[in-house]
C-alpha cells in the first residue's frame, strides 16, 4: 500500500510546475519623483563646511608589547581550555 501511495506522490512531483529558477524584474508604473529638501536641512549643510575635528587614527602597538599581549591571552586561552577538560 505504502509503494502505491509513493508511486502517486512521485507522479504528482513530476508533473507539478518547476519552481522558478531565477528571478524577473517588473518595471515600476510610474516614475518616482524626487521630494524637495526642506529649509532645515540645508541649514545644517550649510553650517558644517569641512571644519569637523580631526580624529587621529590610533597607533599600531609595538612588537614587544603586541607579543606581551598574545602571550597573555593564549595563556588565558589555555587555562579555559584545560577548566573545560576538567570539567568533562
Amino acid at each position: 500500500m505504502d509503494e502505491i501511495t509513493l508511486a502517486k506522490s512521485l507522479i504528482n512531483i513530476k508533473t507539478s510546475k518547476p519552481k522558478a529558477k531565477w528571478i524577473v524584474m517588473q518595471e515600476p508604473s510610474e516614475t518616482p519623483t524626487p521630494t524637495p529638501i526642506d529649509s532645515s536641512q540645508q541649514s545644517s549643510k550649510a553650517k558644517d563646511k569641512g571644519k569637523a575635528k580631526m580624529i587621529e587614527p590610533k597607533k599600531p602597538l609595538k612588537r614587544k608589547d603586541q607579543i606581551m599581549i598574545d602571550e597573555e591571552v593564549a595563556k588565558n586561552l589555555k587555562a579555559q581550555m584545560q577548566g573545560e577538560l576538567e570539567e568533562e
